[in-house]
């Protein structure tokens, strides 16, 4: 029987109210919780009252951090680490079905779930169609070719042993990480499987209704995040200022 890890990284939020953690709980997954919370929310009294692992990152230190925090404290022995947002809403059975869906294709490095929004369930987040290092929403999963798509890390289950030679680019703070991460596969020749029968639902803050203000602080991570991402990655630098200043004027037209 294979072991699945999951790792459910915590921000702002009481762990208590992760559909995430609880999903895991239930379903007897211990999942370790790294929190990157900007205040205390009690979580560490909570993952202590419920045997969970957890660590805290003394405040919002970003994700490829926590990240890579986690992958540190995990041993060895464990086969996979499943990584999940606290606000994934997950199937009762995911660790049993993809499970067994990895015991069938064990010649795979990465299996990713398909991935639905809360707010609009018409296209799929994940996987996207990734084209000149830009990610599309799709209408549906055909013809999808290796390569040509992308994954958030939301659901993703990854190889432990990947990690003995692969550190996250922890010069992205939070967005593109999970695209940086399925280029480097890519790069490096890692299979990945696309498990089209289990379906998530994912939670977005970019489509819930923001200040302006707020949605220029949260586009100065963005930029940052992009341009990095984009940079490594041998992108077109012009179609990468193209794109910031859409973003910029779809924040100030709204």
């Amino acid at each position: 029987m294979i072991s699945i890890q999951p790792v459910i990284v915590i921000y702002n939020t009481y762990a208590g109210d992760s559909v995430s953690v609880i999903s895991m709980i239930e379903q007897n997954a211990r999942p370790i919780i790294i929190d990157n919370s900007t205040s205390d929310y009690n979580n560490q009294n909570y993952c202590e009252k419920n045997g969970l692992t957890y660590v805290s990152m003394n405040g919002n230190a970003g994700l490829s951090k926590a990240y890579n925090r986690a992958v540190s404290i995990i041993n060895d022995d464990v086969d996979y680490i499943l990584w999940l947002d606290d606000d994934t809403i997950i199937p009762n059975d995911y660790i049993m079905s993809a499970s067994r869906i990895i015991e069938e294709q064990k010649e795979y490095d990465v299996y990713i779930p398909t991935i639905k929004s809360v707010q609009d369930d018409s296209k799929f987040l994940s996987p996207c169609l990734l084209k000149k290092n830009m990610a599309y929403k799709l209408d549906n999963l055909d013809n999808l070719k290796d390569g040509q798509f992308s994954a958030i890390n939301s659901g993703m289950i990854v190889k432990r042993s990947l990690y003995n030679q692969y550190k996250y680019n922890e010069d992205i703070f939070l967005d593109c990480l999970d695209h940086d991460f399925m280029c480097d596969c890519w790069e490096n020749n890692k299979k990945v499987f696309l498990m089209r029968s289990l379906v998530l639902k994912q939670n977005f803050s970019g489509e819930t209704k923001e200040t302006k203000k707020n949605k220029f602080i949260r586009l100065k991570i963005y930029k940052k995040d992009f341009i990095t991402f984009r940079k490594k990655h041998k992108s077109s630098a012009m179609l990468t200022k193209l794109y910031i200043i859409k973003r910029i004027i779809s924040i100030m037209v709204k």
